[in-house]
């Protein structure tokens, strides 16, 4: 037994490094990953073996999650009605047929048998590691798909591809120990495969996508665990303090997600350089409210658009010709003052409210990017 946990710890370690790898060096094809994936699942099948479990409710959840899958579908090409739709980049032809969609069904349900294995041994270090392998796993699809590799775009990077591949994952994981596989299987496919089928993509804001995607996961949980749960299992969900932890964390990401989303009055803005230390530091982040033709002062740090970037400093003097207003703007921790003047129509907001070191992690992301 102990060395079946050491042999399964091991393969999830070289999972977590090969992602690692493929995802920022090797860049490999679905189909190698697939490939790979099936190597992984032959091991733990034959130099391991998996232990058969029995699962209440195992046929119901099956069915009701592709049902459950299409409805999340609709729900969102309902929001392209409003927001309206772009053309997907990959066009659907035998070629990528082959090529993404046929691996993706199948990176699909092998990751769903692997998550089988790690939760079949009950051991709760060999699941945590299990869990970090296959999100990161997911991420790496995600982000082969492009990612800027500036501040806001890390931000909607951990926002739409981290905060919500662990939101459908820790729901995976709760499907798969109480309900088997399966129906992880068929959920999957339904949701991660579309933009490779259908020509037409909503093009709905990035916040509301997020919204949709973690809400969809706490409606799912809940609605199972309703209908199939035992009861004597469900006091965990019933207590008051637990449901003002969801609802209190799901707030919470509504919020970072609307602020970092910058579609509505305030925003939030990493800073990732040094200009302005002492005051706000590098690796804070800021809530600025969006420039309105509000009266500016000397003093009140602005942030505009220089040189074709964001720039986050103090306003040092307002020139005044009767026709327009100029601000000369300044560094706080810089000796001269920024070249040239800055006009209104390049004032992005005001900074209203320093986080500090909030930022620190995505600074760190883009200088190991380069």
């Amino acid at each position: 037994m102990k060395n079946d946990v050491l042999r399964i710890f091991l393969i999830e370690l070289i999972l977590i490094f090969f992602i690692f790898f493929n995802t920022f060096v090797f860049h490999l094809s679905y189909c190698f990953l697939v490939f790979i994936l099936v190597l992984v699942v032959l091991y733990l099948y034959f130099f391991i073996g998996k232990k058969r479990l029995k699962f209440y409710h195992e046929k119901e959840v099956n069915t009701l999650m592709p049902i459950l899958g299409i409805v999340y579908l609709i729900l969102f090409y309902l929001l392209g009605l409003y927001f309206g739709f772009y053309h997907s980049v990959i066009k659907l032809s035998l070629k990528n047929i082959f090529v993404y969609v046929i691996p993706l069904i199948f990176i699909c349900g092998i990751t769903e048998v692997i998550r089988s294995f790690f939760i079949s041994r009950k051991n709760k270090l060999l699941i945590i590691f299990g869990m970090i392998s296959l999100i990161l796993l997911d991420i790496s699809i995600y982000h082969n798909t492009g990612i800027d590799y500036d501040l806001s775009g890390i931000l909607n990077f951990v926002g739409y591809n981290v905060l919500t591949t662990i939101s459908f994952h820790l729901l995976y994981y709760y499907i798969c120990k109480n309900y088997g596989y399966k129906a992880n299987i068929l959920f999957k496919i339904i949701i991660n495969v579309y933009p490779y089928i259908i020509p037409i993509i909503p093009n709905v804001y990035i916040f509301i996508r997020i919204f949709l995607k973690i809400v969809s996961c706490f409606i799912i949980y809940y609605l199972l665990d309703y209908l199939y749960a035992k009861r004597e299992d469900r006091y965990h969900v019933e207590t008051l303090t637990d449901k003002i932890l969801w609802f209190l964390s799901l707030f919470l990401v509504i919020v970072f997600c609307m602020l970092i989303s910058c579609k509505f009055k305030y925003c939030m803005l990493v800073i990732g350089s040094g200009s302005m230390t002492g005051t706000i530091n590098k690796g804070d982040a800021i809530i600025f409210e969006k420039y309105e033709n509000q009266k500016l002062e000397v003093g009140d740090i602005i942030v505009f658009q220089m040189k074709d970037k964001v720039t986050i400093h103090r306003i040092v003097k307002i020139l005044d010709d009767g026709n327009e207003i100029k601000y000369v703007t300044k560094g706080d921790a810089n000796i001269q003052e920024d070249d040239g003047y800055v006009k209104e129509d390049l004032i992005i907001g005001i900074e209203k409210i320093k986080i500090p070191y909030m930022g620190i992690p995505s600074v760190w992301l883009k200088e190991c990017m380069g």
